[in-house]
């Protein structure tokens, strides 16, 4: 996963969202929110950052949520939202099922 900058930020946009951040503006800011997160969702797979520039948004149009798989340099799987999100136990489960219980969710 790679955690980018907010959609919802305190002082941009907010919304009515448990997790409050404003917009990081260090490495540091977006590694805290990054870790809340993670704690928040209960996830146990790999997440990464984007740079403060953004560069993995620009490329792939991620903001403000998208879920892709990227194996061995290829992109394996594109979640579709449903409703108003994604639904994060169904990647959970597409990595249990092609990668074993290293990728199993909480």
């Amino acid at each position: 996963m790679i955690y980018g900058r907010e959609a919802h930020a305190a002082d941009e946009w907010p919304i009515g969202s448990k997790l409050k951040y404003n917009q990081h503006t260090t490495p540091l800011e977006r590694a805290r929110a990054a870790k809340d997160f993670i704690e928040h969702k209960k996830l146990n797979w790999p997440v990464v950052m984007d740079t403060l520039r953004n560069d993995f948004d620009d490329v792939f149009a991620a903001w403000p949520v998208r879920l892709y798989i990227v194996h061995k340099g290829r992109l394996v799987y594109k979640a579709q939202p449903k409703g108003a999100g994604y639904d994060f136990t169904e990647v959970g489960s597409w990595l249990a099922n092609h990668f074993g219980e290293v990728a199993e969710t909480a």
